[in-house]
């Protein structure tokens, strides 16, 4: 363990982040209104129509802060290096095959799946500040941490 982080379990911090791609980031853009394929400018639609001011207001306050985390997670991916952005968006976002982003990466198939876990954890990273800096509600930790026995801690931390 570092002077200044708690030692984190690589192989859960990597599961959750392919989680929160695989689960979260979908339903993200459903509230913001944003579509998927339009993964670096998302934009907020209008609240509906045809209903009571008061889901009116709930659904807006929720595309705002959706559109608020579609914004960290586009700031927090281009923080990362050029291989892991193209990991992030063309694999874990697009899910392209990973035959089409080894071919991108010009790399072979071994190499493929260390670059993809080490994307995650650059993500998993860079995601903290870039959700202080969108100022997101709440602030969700991707890292799973290690206690100083090696034990894995159960990351409970929203900001």
């Amino acid at each position: 363990m570092g002077l200044l982080f708690k030692e984190l379990d690589n192989i859960e911090t990597v599961k959750r982040v392919a989680r929160f791609f695989n689960k979260d980031y979908e339903r993200l853009f459903l509230l913001s209104g944003s579509r998927l394929t339009d993964i670096s400018s998302p934009s907020l639609s209008q609240a509906p129509g045809h209903t009571s001011g008061n889901h009116n207001e709930t659904t807006l306050i929720q595309g705002i802060t959706a559109g608020a985390m579609i914004d960290a997670v586009n700031d927090a991916i281009s923080k990362c290096s050029y291989s892991s952005q193209v990991i992030l968006k063309n694999l874990l976002i697009r899910r392209e095959s990973w035959q089409d982003v080894k071919n991108q990466l010009y790399c072979e198939g071994h190499k493929l799946g260390y670059l993809r876990k080490r994307a995650c954890l650059e993500f998993a990273d860079a995601f903290d500040s870039s959700q202080i800096r969108h100022n997101c509600q709440p602030i969700v930790d991707l890292h799973v941490y290690k206690n100083d026995e090696g034990e894995l801690l159960e990351n409970k931390r929203v900001i």
